[in-house]
């Protein structure tokens, strides 16, 4: 009688057993992989990272719970760990059937994009998108007639052997600001005003006599340029422009002589407008969404021809011509202001100054878009 009760006892006991075993095996639930390149990912997150991707139509996994519209489930990696995941249930079907089902067209949902670790460019030219360019550099020019009655002047002194400090033109200082608008987003127009200006002071002479002069040349061009951009980078454009310009131009001469017990003063004063044309290349290096650095190289071409002032109390123009000297036997270049065109017979070459400014200008700055 003890040994039936004894049977019994664990008879049931195992039933029991079994039944708790197949109970807890009976709460998971068996899915399978209906889309291509499924992913599982870390946390049950349209944005939570990918941590199992491709996974191959058909794959069946044991889900231990479902989270909202995703399913957890434990996979072996590729290194041999066990792994807990996310599959969204869009990407599977409960397996009710032993027969495989038909194949489902279902569409990745993809995940929202991160933001770039560096700032990208904006699009450069959506219609209405305008931008403020502040740029300052210096132009490489030579000036033609005065840079000529510089070195004339030089020639001559180094004759007498006496002292000479007068460097010619060169080097012009600019400072400008440019509104830009883009119509698309390759092409836009610029309109920009701009600052040039450059003192040339300089002395000459001998023991006996000594000679100050300073031209003082400042230029206002106002431009009009249009930009073709090519993007190179999410933060650099390389782009070329081209247009033209109405540059508004001034002459300043301060002449002082000193001999002996006398001296003498004279100034000067002209000015002189002009139709100009420039062309050149840069590059746009965003460092945020909105602001740039700027570099770039642009040739100009405008000559300055029709010079109208003063000289002290007399008006007229600006001529350039010829003097002959009879104590080295040879034309020396002058530049001065007449009421008429200057004539003797130690002058010759008697024609209208030019002053030309053309050249290549090197230009850093900044952009901003708005």
């Amino acid at each position: 009688m003890m040994n039936r009760f004894r049977w019994g006892f664990a008879l049931g006991l195992f039933l029991c057993l079994g039944s708790a075993l197949l109970s807890a095996q009976g709460n998971k639930t068996r899915i399978r992989v209906i889309v291509e390149n499924a992913t599982i990912r870390a946390n049950p997150d349209l944005g939570s990272e990918i941590i199992e991707s491709d996974i191959s139509l058909g794959t069946v996994y044991e889900a231990e719970k479902k989270v909202g519209d995703w399913f957890e489930v434990k996979y072996r990696s590729r290194l041999g760990a066990t792994i807990t995941g996310y599959i969204h249930s869009m990407y599977v079907e409960v397996i009710t059937d032993i027969q495989p089902p038909p194949r489902k067209e279902v569409q990745e949902i993809p995940a929202p994009k991160a933001e770039p670790a560096y700032p990208a460019a904006p699009a450069p030219g959506r219609p209405g998108f305008m931008s403020l360019r502040l740029e300052g550099g210096l132009g490489l020019v030579n000036p033609s007639d005065l840079n000529d009655v510089i070195a004339g002047r030089e020639d001559y002194w180094s004759e007498e052997g006496d002292f000479f400090n007068w460097k010619q033109l060169k080097l012009m200082n600019e400072f400008g600001a440019e509104l830009a608008i883009n119509f698309t987003d390759n092409i836009g127009i610029g309109l920009g005003a701009a600052y040039l200006s450059k003192n040339v002071a300089g002395e000459y002479g001998s023991e006996y006599s000594s000679y100050n002069r300073e031209y003082k040349l400042s230029v206002i061009p106002l431009t009009g340029s249009l930009y073709i951009r090519f993007p190179m980078s999410g933060v650099m454009d390389f782009y070329l422009l081209g247009g033209a310009g109405y540059y508004l131009a001034s002459l300043k001469h301060d002449y002082r002589s000193q001999g002996g017990s006398s001296s003498d003063t004279i100034n000067e004063e002209v000015t002189c407008n002009s139709l100009g044309f420039h062309a050149g290349a840069g590059l746009e290096i965003y460092m945020s969404p909105s602001i740039a650095f700027v570099l770039n190289g642009v040739y100009r071409m405008v000559n300055f021809t029709e010079w109208h002032g003063n000289r002290d109390a007399t008006e007229g123009d600006l001529y350039y011509y010829q003097s002959y000297s009879n104590y080295y036997g040879r034309n020396f270049p002058s530049m001065w202001v007449y009421a008429n065109a200057p004539s003797s017979s130690s002058i010759s070459n008697v024609r209208l100054a030019e002053i030309n400014l053309s050249g290549i200008v090197f230009k850093l700055g900044f952009l901003f878009r708005f």
